[in-house]
């Protein structure tokens, strides 16, 4: 690694920059948690790797949305949380006849920490992959009260990541990635005749990184990233595959009218024709911006899930010529898509929370809202599989799966919070240090009437009395230090956001820990070719980060 890096050490998104000596000149962390760190600083323009005591295997179990390990935040002092809900004591909840925004929670089930992934309908029952607990099934009749019914693990280790559904044959089709809890990688069936107790048919052990799937009849095609497309008959299984169509990065794939339209990682969405399932040819292409993971139909539009590039409207009239029609942004990771054809709604698991978009306009992308997770703000990150089934909709994340309704035709403004705690700099007795926080308006009316209240010792400078519909604006929180000892206050945000009319920021300053101006040890490290480094070795700065690739 060259030399005029940074060190930054940290847990899926850099979190310490230290200088040429190890002293720690910055700090930033993504997360809500405050570790055991102090100073949090932002951390921009940086971009290497190298790979800490353990990260190897991480790295390499967190190439899917199923990795389980080195993703608990062990180790860590969390400052003390405040409302979950945003609210403040004495609010009285929306006004009678108006609704704060178009998806309502309705109910959430568990049990909590059992990874939840892609998620389906059919009829009355969502299917659920699980990370840590196989295939597991819930009854949606009502979705006021979800209740789960059944599940199974599986003969070759007890998670999967993606499913499909075959309704004609009662069956589901399930595939997992190797990583370190179970590593090797497979392709199954699994009976649902019996939704309250699903029984494996067969697994079969798969090289690669199998990931998403479609059925269609006999026919089952598996997005298997760099291995490409390949396809099964499942009349002859378990077996091996009929043919391999060589793609870029497979992430999922849709089956219609002997063609496969496939989430193809960087290189967009790729349209195979599978007329022939022994000899799949490439049909046609489109360039995306991001890393394509997810798509729906819709007739001659395909939405597609582009990572941390939004959604993209695609238009699949000629299937060997698809052409971009729209393409926008949200501010999460888009991972997973579900649709509401009827109702014109487009749902997104957008790892911190559920975005809905307006489809009415099928060449033009309109946003509606967003709902965050229901579990507080130290959790409110990670939703990793949606489905929906009318006006209802299915979130399921890294803790708990939720059911949600959609209600046409609101309008109101919603007050977003980039995070509910935030850390300045250490700050002497007498000083002030100043951190950037952005608040966005995601409803599709101004926000108005936003003011604030805040403990002593903390103030917002610049804070704007309103926000233009799907507008974000940066703020200054300023803390001034009347001691030396650490600092936990609280900022109340109060506007017309009807479902949230007050909002909690914790402030924290000059907590215990490693902090701007400490050394950083001289920690022994292993790059992804085993080859032992020291931080101690390099004469300039060095950075270091590891991510997932959700």
């Amino acid at each position: 690694m060259a030399a005029d890096h940074d060190y930054v050490l940290g847990k899926s998104a850099p979190i310490v920059l230290a200088s040429a000596d190890r002293t720690v000149i910055g700090v930033d962390v993504k997360h809500r948690t405050a570790t055991t760190m102090r100073n949090l600083l932002p951390v921009t323009g940086l971009a290497a790797c190298l790979v800490v005591p353990g990260c190897r295997d991480e790295a390499a179990a967190a190439e899917d949305p199923g990795s389980t390990e080195g993703d608990d935040d062990t180790g860590t002092a969390e400052i003390t949380e405040g409302d979950a809900s945003g609210g403040s004591e004495g609010d009285t909840g929306p006004p009678e006849g108006e609704i704060g925004d178009p998806i309502l929670p309705l109910a959430e089930v568990g049990p909590t920490g059992d990874h939840y992934l892609q998620s389906r309908v059919q009829d009355d029952v969502l299917y659920v992959c699980s990370g840590r607990g196989g295939l597991q099934t819930f009854d949606i009749s009502d979705p006021t009260q979800l209740r789960p019914i059944g599940g199974t693990e599986f003969s070759l280790g007890n998670r999967c990541q993606y499913l499909a559904i075959d309704a004609a044959q009662q069956v589901a089709y399930i595939t997992h990635a190797a990583e370190q809890t179970n590593p090797q990688s497979f392709v199954g069936m699994i009976d649902i005749s019996n939704p309250g107790a699903p029984q494996e048919r067969w697994v079969l052990p798969q090289d690669g990184q199998p990931a998403g799937l479609a059925a269609d009849g006999p026919v089952v095609a598996v997005a298997a990233k760099a291995e490409g497309l390949s396809l099964f008959d499942v009349s002859t299984m378990p077996g091996q595959p009929l043919a391999t169509q060589p793609l870029a990065e497979a992430w999922n794939v849709v089956l219609r009218d002997g063609l496969a339209y496939v989430a193809n990682g960087a290189d967009g969405l790729a349209v195979v024709d599978v007329g022939d399932p022994g000899a799949p040819t490439l049909r046609g292409s489109v360039d995306l911006e991001g890393v394509a993971k997810d798509l729906v139909l819709d007739g001659d539009r395909a939405y597609v899930a582009l990572g941390g590039e939004g959604v993209a409207v695609v238009d699949i009239t000629d299937p060997s010529s698809p052409a971009t029609l729209d393409w926008e942004r949200t501010p999460g990771s888009s991972l997973a898509l579900a649709i509401s054809p009827q109702l014109d709604a487009l749902f997104v698991a957008d790892w911190n929370d559920i975005r809905l978009f307006d489809i009415s306009n099928r060449d033009d992308l309109y946003p509606l809202g967003r709902e965050p997770l229901p579990l507080g703000n130290d959790r409110d990150s990670r939703t990793m599989g949606i489905a929906a089934s009318g006006e209802y909709l299915f979130g399921s994340n890294w803790d708990i799966v939720a059911a949600y309704q959609f209600v046409p035709g609101v309008n109101a403004p919603d007050l977003v919070l980039e995070t509910s705690q935030l850390q300045v700099p250490d700050t002497a007795p007498g000083d002030s240090s100043v951190a950037i926080v952005t608040l966005s308006n995601d409803g599709p009316r101004p926000l108005e009437t936003l003011s604030f209240e805040a403990d002593a010792g903390l103030q917002i400078a610049d804070l704007p009395s309103s926000i233009d519909p799907f507008t974000t604006v940066a703020v200054e929180v300023e803390f001034s230090a009347s001691t030396p000892q650490p600092f936990v206050g609280q900022i109340v945000l109060s506007s017309d956001d009807v479902d949230q009319p007050a909002q909690s920021l914790q402030v924290a300053a000059n907590l215990p820990g490693l902090g701007v101006g400490d050394v950083v040890p001289d920690w022994q490290y292993f790059d992804l070719d085993t080859n032992s480094i020291q931080l101690g070795q390099y004469d300039g700065p060095v950075l270091l980060a590891y991510f997932a690739t959700f």
